[in-house]
């Protein structure tokens, strides 16, 4: 394909219809360009499946488009396997347009793999140089995502283990990294599709079974979209109630944790329904109707509009039992709110008018990427940072509070230890102990949501090995194990005796006191060259001081 076959081509395809919309003619124009040189850059390329190399990347830039992302973002997508796939260098695309779309374009190429031993050490390398080009501009993460999901579309051509080995790895990165981002229609379609290439089986069964129950269950549903539609208009409350569309591997991860007696039905999944409203207050007063319509399931409501969720997600959440015994559940949100929750931080581009919701989600995404750069400031390897960054994306996120009253988001399983490296790095290094709810609580313990902290510093409290063993935040564990790694040989010993010392101290002995062929047999058992040797294990949290202590003073 030539550039000057390039032009028409442009013009006919969704990408050009959609841009139209919301871009500009300077921009339209600045697209066009980006495309004919991608054309040509990848000029009788093909696929896996055979097509035209040039249709992924306008694939990729078409499902930016449909999230109206600006032009350099959409530029980068047409551009993205330049320079990872071609002769073109970052410099040309920098000259040719601009240092902004270079530099998005770099941050989604890969890291060759001349020089990496396999092929995980390649990835984790590459994952760190995309996220941290992600702490400059976080369109380099819509954009890989935008990659994995048209890759994940068009799965087919590859052969079963290559399918495997993407769809895990879209699971354990890119869905997370979606839902991070607040991007659940994104999300959502990754998972199912990564269900249908890792269990193609199950995933036809169980989506024929959703078919095959909303078909039977047509006319109950449109009885209680209408019920519900018609008890909010004698509230005066203008209203749009619709089906929500099952997520297929969110049912079967369920099913996965509770095998026995689960079953698809009315009764165990519940009919999900979406009641969208104008205005914050109409919210409550649709609330209030559904209940008088329904009976509410005690300890089902949620309020996620008076506390939202950390992305920016806000809604009223209830479930009910109808008249016909089938559970119903109910999402209750205006129309901003809506937008917000399925386009997260890039619906500010979709729906610029609604920046209220937005700049909370930008708030959040920033809070994020600062520590992403935390965590790469530690000098972890691309193993511990990789490590770090996905421990945080699987967990549910609590929301815990200073004593000030600030919010503070954290993943769930945090410890008052995540929360003092959450407010600041020298609180984590120096905190001694934590008072939860008015409660002196050991620094190891778990937050709930809700609790209250505070933190006390100690001018003499250091971080200790054992503590990566109670964090669940990637920014703890990278600021525990730089704190370990920066100490010279002479601190871990000292740090080694004392922590031994007080193993010993139950015992009424210390290392000063213990027979020679005590020590002696110790080492001789774990295969260290000396005492000294022995400290240094015992504060890198390689050996336990405790049963180091016991094994010690057991005659």
């Amino acid at each position: 394909m030539t550039a000057a076959s390039a032009a028409p081509a442009f013009v006919s395809t969704d990408l050009y219809r959609i841009v139209q919309r919301y871009q500009s003619p300077e921009e339209i124009e600045a697209t066009h360009r980006a495309y004919d040189f991608a054309a040509k850059a990848h000029a009788d390329v093909r696929r896996k499946s055979g097509e035209l190399y040039i249709h992924h990347p306008l694939e990729v830039a078409r499902i930016l488009a449909d999230l109206h992302m600006d032009v350099d973002t959409l530029c980068s997508a047409l551009l993205h396997d330049v320079i990872e796939d071609t002769e073109y260098s970052k410099e040309y695309v920098t000259e040719h347009f601009g240092l902004v779309v270079a530099e998005l374009v770099d941050g989604v190429t890969k890291l060759a793999g001349n020089h990496f031993t396999s092929r995980t050490e390649a990835a984790e390398a590459s994952f760190q140089k995309m996220m941290i080009a992600m702490t400059q501009d976080y369109r380099v993460v819509l954009i890989k995502l935008a990659d994995r999901l048209h890759n994940m579309r068009t799965l087919g051509s590859m052969p079963a283990e290559k399918k495997r080995r993407i769809a895990n790895e879209t699971l354990q990165i890119h869905a997370p990294l979606a839902r991070k981002m607040g991007i659940n229609m994104l999300r959502k379609e990754l998972q199912s599709l990564c269900l249908m290439h890792l269990h193609p089986w199950r995933y036809k069964i169980l989506r024929k079974s959703v078919s095959a129950n909303i078909n039977h269950n047509q006319t109950t549903y449109d009885r209680i979209l209408n019920d519900i539609t018609e008890a909010l208009r004698s509230q005066q409350i203008e209203s749009s109630v619709f089906l929500w569309e099952k997520n297929l591997y969110r049912i079967y991860d369920e099913a996965q944790k509770f095998k026995a007696n689960k079953y698809l039905s009315n009764e165990s999944d519940g009919i999900e329904i979406r009641v969208l409203v104008d205005k914050t207050p109409e919210c409550y007063l649709a609330l209030g109707a559904i209940h008088q319509l329904y009976s509410p399931k005690t300890g089902k409501f949620r309020d996620f509009i008076a506390a939202r969720k950390a992305y920016g997600y806000q809604a009223l959440q209830t479930e009910l039992i109808t008249y016909e015994r089938q559970l119903l559940k109910v999402e209750i949100q205006t129309k901003q709110m809506y937008q917000v929750s399925q386009y997260g931080v890039a619906s500010h581009f979709r729906y610029p008018n609604s920046m209220t919701a937005t700049d909370f989600s930008k708030t959040y995404l920033d809070r994020w990427i600062k520590q992403v750069a935390d965590i790469n400031r530690t000098n972890s390897s691309p193993s511990e940072f990789m490590e770090d960054i996905t421990s945080d994306l699987f967990l549910k996120d609590i929301q815990v509070y200073t004593p000030r009253g600030d919010i503070r988001t954290l993943p769930s399983g945090s410890t008052p230890i995540d929360f003092a490296y959450e407010i600041h790095t020298d609180l984590g290094n120096r905190c001694s102990y934590a008072i939860v709810d008015n409660r002196r609580v050991p620094l190891s313990s778990q937050l709930k949501n809700g609790a209250t902290v505070r933190i006390y510093k100690d001018p003499n409290a250091r971080p200790q090995p054992n503590w990566l063993n109670s964090v669940a935040t990637g920014k703890a564990r990278a600021a525990i194990r730089h704190w370990i790694n920066s100490r010279k040989d002479g601190e871990f010993i000292a740090l080694g005796k004392q922590l031994l010392d007080q193993a010993l101290e139950p015992y009424h002995a210390d290392l000063e006191t213990l027979k020679p062929e005590q020590l002696d047999n110790t080492l001789k058992l774990l295969k260290l060259d000396d005492s000294d040797d022995l400290l240094s294990h015992i504060a890198h949290g390689d050996h336990c001081a405790k049963r180091i202590a016991r094994r010690l003073v057991d005659e």
